[in-house]
């Protein structure tokens, strides 16, 4: 574990456990979207219910963000076609 922690210092990071970036890694995977809640708990060791409870925040946000880029690209689909209707 020492290259962990030589890691943290050489950019200058606070020290902390290594088991703390559980949470990090969690956050990222619900963050960008593109994985099912279930894989993401299947990762982490929890039940989908024990991953919404500790992460419920991040998984509608997650979800805000992923309605608001499906609208845009049906948005840019209907343009299209109503370019080509016309």
């Amino acid at each position: 574990m020492a290259w962990f922690y030589n890691c943290l210092k050489a950019l200058n990071i606070k020290l902390r456990p290594m088991y703390n970036t559980r949470h990090t890694y969690a956050s990222c995977l619900i963050s960008s979207g593109m994985v099912p809640e279930s894989y993401v708990a299947e990762q982490m060791g929890h039940s989908v219910d024990t991953l919404r409870r500790h992460y419920g925040i991040l998984l509608d946000e997650a979800k805000a963000k992923q309605h608001v880029k499906l609208n845009a690209i049906f948005a840019d689909e209907e343009k299209v076609a109503d370019t080509k209707a016309a």
